[in-house]
């Protein structure tokens, strides 16, 4: 009575932690970022001059015409992942002086970050963009020089496909009636 007892208990731990949303699958990635700035004088961007173009290597750029923000760009596979965020942490930042001839006159008071999930071909992508640059008082700007990407999420194991359920008709429509052959000599009508 007690081996049933045990095995039982057993058993039902076992589902317990297979099947309760607990975070045993809880992952942490941590991705060190450094960025090299780069200030060119006199620099032309989408038709419009600058006397200063601050930006760094591998920068990306919005689409809009007069948007000559520099932002980063991540995209992460992160398939299964659950209960996901994100934040920026060891912050390591360089000052640079007034910004109203620049590139970087249009940029807000703070470090602004976005993410979102997308899948695209049944693959499940974090996709990150921060601006590096943040507006000070008098208009100078802090630059974003070295940080980390932390990003928690939990992972959902994957059932295996034979657990799939598919369902099939059981008879085609083509399965009765009467079938004949036809010889045609020529092609066309």
């Amino acid at each position: 009575m007690q081996k049933i007892f045990l095995k039982r208990t057993k058993y039902l731990i076992l589902s317990m932690l297979l099947l309760s949303n607990t975070h045993l699958w809880a992952i942490q990635v941590k991705i060190p970022i450094r960025l090299k700035w780069v200030v060119n004088n006199g620099n032309v961007h989408r038709d419009i001059p600058y006397e200063q173009f601050i930006s760094f290597e591998n920068a990306k750029y919005g689409n809009n015409q007069t948007d000559a923000v520099p932002f980063y760009q991540e995209r992460l596979n992160l398939q299964g992942a659950t209960n996901i965020s994100v934040k920026i942490v060891s912050i390591k930042t360089i000052n640079k002086g007034n910004i109203e001839k620049t590139n970087l006159k249009s940029i807000r008071n703070d470090f602004f970050m976005n993410w979102q999930m997308a899948t695209e071909k049944k693959m499940q992508w974090l996709l990150l963009e921060i601006v590096p640059a943040k507006l000070l008082p008098g208009n100078n700007a802090e630059l974003l020089e070295a940080f980390d990407i932390v990003i928690n999420y939990d992972a959902t194991p994957v059932a295996p496909a034979i657990f799939a359920k598919k369902s099939f008709k059981d008879n085609s429509v083509l399965a009765n009636g009467n079938w004949y052959k036809i010889n045609v000599s020529k092609t066309g009508i």
